[in-house]
């Protein structure tokens, strides 16, 4: 299952939520015994704040639970983000700065697997924090109109007053039958 919302309480605050939920039943095709089932999920929201002068503040974050697996859990994580946004020369030039999970260097995952006279656990990190400063420039604006072109099918079998295999059609034409 599936959601989003999105929410401008006023025109300089925007906010947004989305996320799924899942069930998974799985079990084993060489042992009935070995089974798991669960609920797992993700979400995500977030906010924009929208200040005079073409400058945008945001924050952002998300939270992904433990993934269901035949023998194996593992750990959830979340993460979250800051940006800020200023425009110049009518809005052609971003530069924006982003910070990602800047209080946690690392994403920490933990991951216990279980069998038959044995226990498995792994702990291992990914690095998360990260810094992006970056610079967008529009050259222009794309601008397009569509075109209609009204186009008409002329079917030269009823100009002639039939066809070769039999006009069951209404056309009104010269040659057999008539007044």
């Amino acid at each position: 299952m599936d959601g989003y919302a999105s929410w401008t309480p006023i025109p300089a605050i925007r906010m947004n939520v989305n996320g799924s939920i899942s069930y998974t039943d799985i079990q084993s095709t060489e042992n009935a015994n070995v089974r798991n089932s669960g609920l797992s999920g993700r979400g995500f929201g977030g906010i924009t704040f929208t200040l005079p002068k073409d400058v945008r503040l945001s924050a952002n974050g998300g939270l992904f639970t433990s993934n269901i697996q035949l023998q194996t859990t593992q750990s959830a994580f979340y993460f979250y983000s800051f940006s800020a946004m200023k425009s110049f020369f009518n809005k052609k030039l971003d530069i924006s700065l982003n910070a990602t999970t800047p209080f946690h260097k690392y994403r920490d995952f933990k991951l216990t697997t279980t069998g038959e006279g044995f226990v498995q656990k792994m702990n291992y990190q990914n690095p998360m924090r990260t810094f992006r400063l970056s610079l967008t420039y529009r050259f222009g604006d794309l601008k397009s109109s569509v075109k209609r072109v009204q186009r008409t099918i002329t079917n030269e079998d009823v100009l002639q007053g039939g066809s070769s295999q039999g006009d069951t059609g209404t056309s009104t034409g010269t040659g057999g039958g008539g007044s």
